[in-house]
């Protein structure tokens, strides 16, 4: 019986060298096939019970576009039991409302976004990602004092 999934999404919209991960440059087209393919064959899996965990990894899952992820998380939302985990990684550099309003809808947990967190990595900003009751909020934090921290706030 089968009781966890990891869905890999190899999609980036760049390629990190210290990264050892499946990883191809997202290209819309390619990435509608293997969205299709990729549902097709859990299709095939046969799954009969519910799934108490997926977890959507990658390459930056939250490299595909709105749409995309919309029809991905609608069909795996379909093999989760009511108590469980449905998580994705996102990249704070490609997130945007459409996409975070996916993913609420979705009752997905958004890694970045459950508490505040801290990310650092070469050549991106400092960015915390703060989620209360009714908003998210990404600050940007700049490493030059003269520039000015960049605030995107959702509802």
């Amino acid at each position: 019986m089968i009781s966890s999934l990891y869905v890999h999404i190899p999609f980036c919209d760049h390629i990190c060298s210290y990264c050892d991960f499946c990883k191809v440059f997202y290209n819309e087209k390619q990435s509608d096939k293997y969205i299709e393919v990729l549902l097709d064959e859990l299709g095939s899996l046969n799954i009969n019970n519910k799934l108490k965990t997926i977890y959507i990894g990658g390459g930056s899952p939250s490299s595909l576009k709105a749409n995309q992820l919309e029809k991905l998380l609608k069909s795996l939302q379909l093999l989760l039991d009511e108590e469980c985990e449905f998580s994705i990684e996102v990249n704070p550099e490609n997130v945007d409302e459409e996409k975070i309003k996916t993913f609420l809808s979705k009752q997905v947990e958004i890694d970045v976004i459950q508490e505040i967190i801290i990310f650092e990595a070469p050549n991106i900003p400092v960015t915390m990602c703060v989620k209360t009751e009714e908003d998210f909020w990404f600050i940007t934090i700049n490493e030059h004092p003269d520039d000015e921290k960049y605030v995107y706030r959702g509802t």
